[in-house]
């Protein structure tokens, strides 16, 4: 499908590196472009919502993701307009994260160094 065509990535973060793995399992010729020389821990963390985890699934990553991943237990968002917080506990609410079906959440250094490898 990919017919010799080779193209370019910028970025090696999860989106980058997840377009480049579609890319290249659709039979294209893939190079990922990451200025970052080494993956560290930066203090955050990567929100993965259900659909992202159907197309992880459909990349036969799920397993990694599940071993991974973490079940959120509590929502923390902040308005942009104010900057007020809302918390909310998840409760009977949290689930065990399952590919395809829940959200779940990764470090943000894990996404290419062992998610991806």
């Amino acid at each position: 499908m990919g017919d010799g065509i080779s193209i370019a990535v910028i970025g090696g973060g999860i989106g980058g590196l997840t377009a480049a793995l579609c890319l290249h399992k659709s039979g294209f010729d893939v190079h990922v472009y990451e200025q970052t020389r080494a993956l560290r821990e930066v203090g955050a963390g990567i929100n993965i919502t259900p659909n992202a985890t159907r197309v992880i699934a459909s990349l036969g990553l799920d397993g990694e993701l599940a071993k991974l991943g973490v079940m959120p237990l509590a929502v923390h968002q902040r308005r942009w307009d104010d900057g007020k917080r809302h918390d909310a506990e998840l409760g009977e609410f949290a689930v065990e994260p399952q590919a395809g079906d829940d959200a779940s959440g990764i470090r943000r250094n894990v996404d290419a160094g062992a998610y991806f490898a």
